[in-house]
């Protein structure tokens, strides 16, 4: 029982290690799928598991859909292989009664599941994004199913949290993208400029744009706010100050 302990413990000190290292290539990224294949693999290997992948769960149709983000296998590291996930995933059960029913899914914090005689075992834990269950990490082992401890439970569902974090974070960031863009195309259609005022600077800063309407070169796109003053007309001052 020691050595098991003791096994247990450097299991979850090396998941925590990988982890450290799949939080900064996650979060270095913008594909946040390329990111988590890349890292699977030492995320796996410190997990003692012989596969581990990242699935999201949708419906389609009125039917339950699933999609494989990334995946990684001993045998075949850095190959998304959808078939082997869904067949690991058909052995399961009570994971997506939600998705059938069209009902708001339960999932208990944690789920693991023993599949079949001899055919190892799954370690499944729910990601929750925006509040909402978005899909599920999942870490295989075959031969004798592997029984976790409660450290390195948490260890695992710390990385389904900072998966849940990389993805809100890349999807702000194309929200962000697609509105500065959205933007920039009725700025341009209207014949208009932008000029950002900076307080805690004393500056004034202007787009191409405004550059050209006031005659300077676009790398001189800042003033001071004392010289963009002096540029308004002694009519408009007022209204220019409120």
């Amino acid at each position: 029982e020691a050595r098991a302990s003791e096994h247990t413990i450097r299991r979850t000190e090396s998941i925590l290690r990988a982890l450290a290292t799949m939080s900064r290539e996650l979060f270095a990224q913008v594909d946040w799928r390329s990111a988590l294949i890349s890292s699977f693999q030492a995320l796996g290997v410190a997990a003692e598991a012989e596969g581990a992948f990242a699935v999201s769960f949708s419906v389609q149709d009125g039917q339950p859909a699933r999609v494989v983000d990334a995946c990684w296998l001993q045998n075949a590291p850095g190959q998304v292989n959808c078939a082997w996930v869904n067949s690991l995933l058909n052995q399961t059960h009570g994971w997506e009664p939600g998705l059938q029913n069209r009902e708001p899914v339960q999932v208990p914090g944690v789920c693991v599941h023993e599949i079949g005689d001899g055919l190892g075992s799954l370690t499944l834990l729910p990601v929750f994004l925006y509040g909402a269950l978005w899909g599920a990490l999942g870490f295989y082992t075959g031969g004798e199913p592997l029984v976790r401890s409660g450290p390195e439970i948490e260890a695992l569902g710390t990385a389904a949290h900072v998966l849940a974090a990389a993805i809100e974070r890349s999807d702000r960031s194309r929200i962000v993208g697609e509105a500065n863009a959205k933007l920039e195309l009725a700025l341009e259609g209207g014949g208009l400029a932008t000029c950002v005022l900076h307080p805690e600077l004393k500056t004034m800063e202007f787009d191409e744009r405004a550059s050209r309407v006031l005659g300077r070169e676009a790398a001189e796109g800042y003033v001071s706010i004392d010289e963009f003053d002096s540029w308004i007309h002694p009519d408009e001052v007022f209204t220019y100050r409120l």
